[in-house]
């Protein structure tokens, strides 16, 4: 056989092979595609025809197509089974072979009526003054803020998304009540969007850590300390200063005999000496600097260094928990589990062995059952 006819008959064999996996996807789907309107069927056929395109890598197949002057099918989106056909029938030509009839069910000029009417249909009517529609997601305040959305549709937003995996039904119905309201007053039509929420594939939580609370002064880039940490000791209702770096609940007891330059002295996690210096008395806490990094976890006893004081110790209240991260690097292995115990990083053994590897749950537990290797 002439090389040149080797070839062609290759990539023929190949078509074939894309068409008939297109097929087999449709076949798979058929209860689906027959619940699916009948304006939007075609439209629904083709895009399993679409995705079954996509699970091939046909670099190759574009490359050599494109060398003999033929479609390489990189605008096939919209009519892949026409696509495929026109391609195997100018094959077909050059092989001297009937061309095969493949039933399409979207043809090439079909194509584009079908995205300018649901394009219309979904988006709007295409605007006068340029060829994209907008679209604007809402966020919670658009159910509240209708001067927003009436500013969003006169700038000129075609369309609005309303995503509901957030906020609720209340909060849906005022956006669109603002929508309405936006469109009566400027006598313009905006369509509406309902993203619908679908299975939700998350990590599970994780593993709680200690009640710790690390605080650091700020230091310049040789490691030298350009400003202390400034430190909020207070009750636990005393919400912190925009300035504090970090809060320490204490009771207000306690506190109240504190002066300013007061030394309290402490040992953190790590048994570190520490001091915090009182710089600032205020109505409902104190504040301190702290010049060296520490670690500092719920009932670490603060020492007052004032011999004129008569409650010289307390101890640090509750702290908010820390989570520990799983840090993965290259190569590193993350065990997915279907039951909901809490994720935890790798343990190691002395030599620096995994003896145990870092795992997490998934939220889904039915997408073990779909899994595949």
């Amino acid at each position: 056989m002439h090389p040149d006819k080797e070839k062609f008959l290759d990539m023929l064999h190949q078509l074939e092979a894309l068409q008939t996996d297109a097929m087999q996807l449709e076949h798979k789907f058929t209860s689906t595609t027959e619940q699916t309107h009948e304006a939007f069927r075609k439209s629904a056929r083709n895009l399993l025809h679409y995705l079954a395109l996509r699970q091939h890598d046909i670099r190759e197949l574009q490359e050599n197509l494109a060398e003999i002057g033929l479609s390489s099918l990189g605008r096939a989106e919209g009519h892949v089974l026409a696509s495929l056909q026109a391609v195997h029938n100018q094959l077909s030509y050059l092989l001297d072979r009937e061309k095969t009839e493949w039933h399409t069910p979207v043809a090439f000029q079909e194509n584009r009526v079908l995205s300018e009417q649901h394009t219309h249909n979904l988006l709007g009517p295409k605007p006068a003054q340029r060829h994209t529609r907008i679209m604007v997601t809402f966020s919670s305040e658009f159910a509240e803020n209708d001067q927003l959305v009436s500013r969003l549709l006169k700038a000129g937003m075609n369309c609005a998304r309303i995503n509901c995996a957030h906020d609720d039904a209340s909060t849906w119905a005022s956006m669109i009540a603002n929508i309405r309201k936006a469109e009566k007053e400027q006598g313009t039509s905006c369509k509406i969007l309902m993203d619908l929420m679908g299975p939700k594939l998350r990590t599970g939580p994780l593993q709680p850590g200690p009640k710790l609370v690390v605080i650091q002064p700020v230091q310049d880039l040789q490691g030298k300390i350009s400003s202390p940490a400034t430190v909020w000791l207070a009750p636990a209702d005393a919400p912190p200063p925009p300035t504090a770096d970090a809060k320490l609940t204490v009771a207000m007891a306690w506190l109240e005999q504190l002066q300013e330059g007061d030394e309290i002295r402490f040992k953190d996690t790590r048994s570190r000496k520490r001091t915090l210096t009182v710089t600032k008395k205020e109505k409902n806490g104190v504040l301190a600097h702290l010049f060296k990094t520490s670690y500092v976890a719920a009932g670490t006893k603060l020492s007052l260094n004032n011999e004129a004081v008569t409650e010289k110790e307390t101890t640090v209240g509750d702290l908010p928990v820390i989570e520990l991260p799983i840090v993965l690097l290259k190569d590193d292995f993350l065990e997915l589990t279907k039951d909901q115990l809490p994720g935890e990083p790798a343990q190691f053994d002395a030599s620096g062995r995994v003896v145990k590897p870092a795992h997490i749950p998934c939220t889904l537990p039915e997408v073990f059952t779909q899994a595949k290797p």
